[in-house]
């Protein structure tokens, strides 16, 4: 077990922020230029300079090297983020899953252990356990199921819906996908009028499903847009809470009072845009 856990994930966190920052629109203009496929050379260079490390049997310079390369690790796990493809969580349950899954020698129930497993037989139910692991993988529903494991749901449902396109699965124009849409919608009001919250929330992501579909075939990223709107939303009510301050309280005005301001405020927008 680690020594310090708390200080391990501590520092692991720092990693993943400084990484961020040096993103970030005020940070390093060279870390900001650089692509996932600009890294790649960086990757070479690195690994490289761990090997040497270590055939020259030197502590210090194996844990430097190593945490240069951790460090490539999550620069390219920043830039997929940035990309909306995936995150340096998705990366760790990946691996983890992985070495469970190939380990089951290790992680199975202990009256089903092989005493007798030596390192050969490791090696062959390896081969065995990737040939099998190919096998799946190649199918298109392992890999959606595979992008369950988003920390992003919306996220998922993008990389979801590009799988069903690559086999012409998709929606043949932006329109049909629209109508979609306008279908979901009402079948979420149908089950509105029923007291069953669990359907009530299938159909609910039905809905979502369609309008990131739509999103997708549009090739706008979701995520963006929810964030303008996110953005607008914040703007307008911090003008409606301002004329409130002004008027009264919150408890003065209705809900009728309280959406005639916010049109105006709304209709102000549009003139000065």
């Amino acid at each position: 077990m680690l020594e310090n856990t708390t200080e391990v994930s501590q520092n692991f966190l720092r990693l993943i922020e400084i990484m961020a920052i040096l993103r970030s629109p005020s940070g390093c203009p060279w870390d900001r230029q650089q692509t996932s496929k600009t890294l790649t050379k960086y990757f070479s260079e690195e690994t490289e300079e761990v090997i040497e490390a270590i055939q020259k049997n030197g502590p210090l310079e194996i844990c430097e090297e190593l945490g240069d390369l951790l460090m490539l690790i999550i620069f390219q796990s920043q830039l997929a983020i940035e990309k909306g493809e995936f995150s340096i969580l998705e990366v760790l349950q990946g691996i983890n899953r992985k070495l469970v899954d190939r380990h089951p020698h290790v992680f199975q129930k202990t009256e089903e252990k092989d005493p007798n497993l030596t390192a050969e037989k490791v090696v062959e139910t390896w081969k065995d356990l990737k040939v099998e692991e190919k096998k799946e993988k190649s199918r298109i529903a392992f890999r959606m199921n595979s992008y369950m494991n988003f920390h992003s749901s919306m996220k998922s449902s993008l990389h979801i819906q590009e799988e069903a396109k690559k086999v012409g699965f998709d929606f043949p124009n932006i329109s049909e996908c629209f109508n979609k849409i306008s279908e979901e919608t009402s079948e979420l009001k149908d089950v509105l009028t029923v007291s069953n919250q669990e359907k009530i929330t299938e159909e609910l992501g039905d809905l979502l499903f369609s309008v990131i579909n739509f999103s997708r075939l549009l090739g706008i990223n979701p995520e963006d847009a929810l964030k303008i709107s996110n953005e607008k939303f914040i703007k307008r009510f911090s003008e409606l809470e301002q004329i409130i301050e002004n008027m009264g309280n919150w408890k003065d005005f209705p809900i009728q009072e309280l959406d005639k301001i916010w049109n105006k405020i709304k209709k102000k927008e549009k003139i000065e845009n």
